[in-house]
């Protein structure tokens, strides 16, 4: 059934938000970890319905991979940034990844 199908992914994504989170909270001031801590679950929780989406809706339209890649990119910009603001590594390929990502998502609703 396609409501057991859209499960399959999400351990991934659980997975990934507790990496992630570990990757960059130690350099995240006291009063930001909250704050930081959602936005994580919120942007891995819009790469998810966009994984939902295109598991729901392949293999009849194609456009739903082109947004969920896009959404996938969306999350290594914002994870670049978060690295580059609150563990001072490099800054290197923050654009690049969001201008792809915004690319891709918007392009997945165009097709």
């Amino acid at each position: 059934s396609a409501s057991f199908l859209i499960l399959i992914p999400l351990p991934v994504y659980i997975i990934c938000g507790i990496l992630l989170t570990g990757k960059i909270i130690n350099g995240v001031p006291a009063e930001l970890k909250m704050p930081v801590s959602l936005y994580i679950i919120v942007i891995l929780a819009m790469s998810y319905s966009m994984c939902c989406r295109m598991m729901l809706l392949l293999p009849a339209e194609k456009g739903p991979v082109i947004s969920f890649a896009g959404s996938v990119f969306f999350v290594i910009s914002d994870f670049i940034l978060a690295s580059a603001a609150f563990r001072k590594t490099s800054e290197k390929g923050i654009m690049e990844t969001y201008v792809l990502a915004q690319f891709l998502i918007a392009q997945g609703f165009l097709i």
